[in-house]
């Protein structure tokens, strides 16, 4: 079956818009407090901002569980799988502040084409 790739770019695009609205906030851990009504029930910040990564986490446990049910167990991450997987937790920590953004643009980007190089 071939990947859906424009369900990956949506989902995806979800994600960086909601982390993009967020951070536009200017929330920080002095905010996990702060609740808001959400239909007639307080939800802190804390609790919204778990839900954004258990949610996803227990979805991929229950894909895991679904296919082992099914006799169509996944035995290794394909390798377009796997690339996904590493470079997107590597881009939030790489371009999480400007100051970085600029290092890791000037160095790491131009060099990715003929091997990568963390040098300034």
């Amino acid at each position: 079956m071939p990947t859906d790739w424009n369900l990956i770019r949506e989902m995806m695009a979800a994600v960086i818009d909601s982390c993009e609205q967020i951070e536009a906030t200017g929330y920080t851990e002095r905010d996990r407090d702060v609740t808001v009504d959400i239909s007639g029930r307080k939800v802190s910040v804390q609790e919204f901002m778990v839900s954004a990564w258990t949610l996803p986490e227990n979805l991929r446990y229950w894909i895991i569980r679904d296919r082992h049910d099914k006799g169509v167990d996944l035995p290794y991450i394909p390798d377009v799988s796997r690339s996904r997987t590493v470079w997107v937790p590597m881009q939030f920590r790489l371009f999480s502040d400007a100051a970085r953004t600029e290092r890791y643009r000037r160095t790491l980007i131009p060099n990715a084409r003929g091997g990568l190089s963390c040098h300034d």
